[in-house]
């Protein structure tokens, strides 16, 4: 996918094979949004869901055989053309499509999921780390990781607090041994966070030297 600096706009179509919740996922480093309708025409597009930054992923029930529009628009968040992948992954059956995670902010100032980014664990978990920032000021952040059990229920824990300028990113993945870790931007340093099977959390600096602006980490497990 590319977008010309001229471009604000473009669009791709994805039709599912399967009813169900699938998880559409976006990754550029300049940045970019997508919204997601149905409809024949234009005039009668329906939205459904809008998510947007450089690292991304929504999840949403889709029907098999419904073609999808999906609505890409440059965020200019750096010079040149746009470019990014797209991907949409099969999650299986959701319990809710809305449901309040974290009630950590306090929902005026404060935003508990400023950066986020979602797993979903071989045994039906689900995990996500996130961001709370403080709207006002920008300075007071909280990496928060949420986890779903198998019966539904949300619990949250606080697993770092720094305090600067810059709105980071975050990557979580599924470790080999079924535990969560994930790097994140600590004010312009690469750092990671992981949970041991006993359940304590440790992180760590990978790299001092950062770029300058912002991090955005990508990671996988081989």
């Amino acid at each position: 996918m590319r977008l010309d600096p001229d471009d604000e706009h473009d669009w791709m179509s994805f039709t599912p094979d399967m009813s169900g919740a699938w998880m559409l996922q976006g990754l550029s480093e300049q940045g970019f949004s997508f919204t997601v309708y149905t409809g024949s025409s234009l005039a009668s597009l329906t939205p459904h869901t809008c998510v947007e930054g450089g690292n991304m992923s929504v999840a949403m029930d889709m029907v098999a055989g419904t073609e999808y529009s999906i609505q890409i628009s440059d965020l200019k968040y750096g010079p040149g053309d746009t470019e990014g992948v797209m991907r949409a992954v099969y999650a299986g059956q959701i319990r809710g499509m809305s449901q309040v995670v974290d009630t950590l902010g306090d929902g005026v100032d404060d935003y508990s999921g400023m950066s986020t980014s979602a797993v979903q664990f071989a045994d039906g978990r689900v995990g996500i780390a996130h961001l709370m920032v403080d709207e006002a000021a920008y300075t007071d952040h909280v990496v928060r990781y949420s986890e779903r059990d198998l019966d539904g229920v949300w619990t949250s824990v606080t697993i770092d607090t720094f305090a600067t300028p810059n709105i980071g990113q975050l990557s979580l993945v599924a470790l080999p041994n079924g535990e969560p870790g994930f790097a994140y931007d600590r004010d312009v340093q690469l750092w990671w966070a992981e949970r041991d099977t006993g359940g304590t959390w440790s992180t760590e600096v990978l790299d001092l030297d950062g770029p300058g602006g912002w991090i955005d980490p990508d990671i996988g497990v081989a």
